[in-house]
C-alpha cells in the first residue's frame, strides 16, 4: 500500500529535524568547557539555521499541496525524523566529556543524511531533489567536521 505525503509535508519534517539540531548544538555548546568544542558546535547551530530556512523557502514556494503515491515507506521516515528529533530534546545535558557531545552529534549527522536521502527521493521535482542534494552535501560535511574536531583519544572511547 502507498502511503501519501505531500513535498509539503516532507519540508515540514525536514524543519523539524534541522530546528531540533540548531536546538542540541545551541545547549550543547553552552554545557562544554572545551573552547574548540563550543566553537565547533556553535558553527553548526548556525549551518542548521541554514538548512531550516531552505526547507522553509521550499515549503513557501508549493504552488499546491496536492499528495503523491511515495516509493518509499512515509509513515516509517516520520517515525525516524520524529524519534531523531526527541532524541536530541532528551539528551542534552547528560554528556560526560566534550568527546560524547561529538559522538552524539556524529551519529546524528549521520542519521541527517540518511533520512535527507529518503526525503528526497519522495519528492517528484528535480529542482526540490537538486535543493535537498545540497543539503545532503553540507550534512556530509558536518560529518566530516565532527570527526576531525574528535581527538584520537575521543575517536577511541566510541
Amino acid at each position: 500500500m502507498d502511503i501519501e505525503l505531500t513535498a509539503d509535508e516532507v519540508f515540514k519534517l525536514a524543519e523539524g529535524i534541522e530546528q531540533a539540531a540548531y536546538d542540541f548544538y545551541m545547549r550543547a555548546a553552552e554545557n562544554v568547557d572545551d573552547p574548540e568544542t563550543r566553537q565547533v558546535l556553535l558553527e553548526l547551530a548556525a549551518l542548521e539555521q541554514v538548512h531550516e530556512s531552505v526547507f522553509l523557502d521550499l515549503r513557501r514556494h508549493q504552488p499546491g499541496r496536492q499528495r503523491q503515491s511515495l516509493k518509499e515507506d512515509a509513515s516509517a521516515v516520520r517515525l525516524l525524523a520524529q524519534g531523531m528529533e526527541e532524541t536530541l530534546g532528551q539528551e542534552v545535558g547528560v554528556y560526560e566529556s566534550s568527546g560524547d557531545v561529538l559522538r552524539k552529534a556524529l551519529a546524528f549527522e549521520k542519521d541527517s543524511v540518511k533520512l535527507f536521502q529518503d526525503l528526497r527521493e519522495m519528492l517528484s521535482k528535480e529542482d526540490e531533489q537538486q535543493r535537498v542534494n545540497e543539503i545532503i552535501h553540507e550534512e556530509m560535511q558536518h560529518v566530516l567536521m565532527l570527526n576531525n574536531a574528535l581527538t584520537p583519544g575521543q575517536k577511541a572511547e566510541a
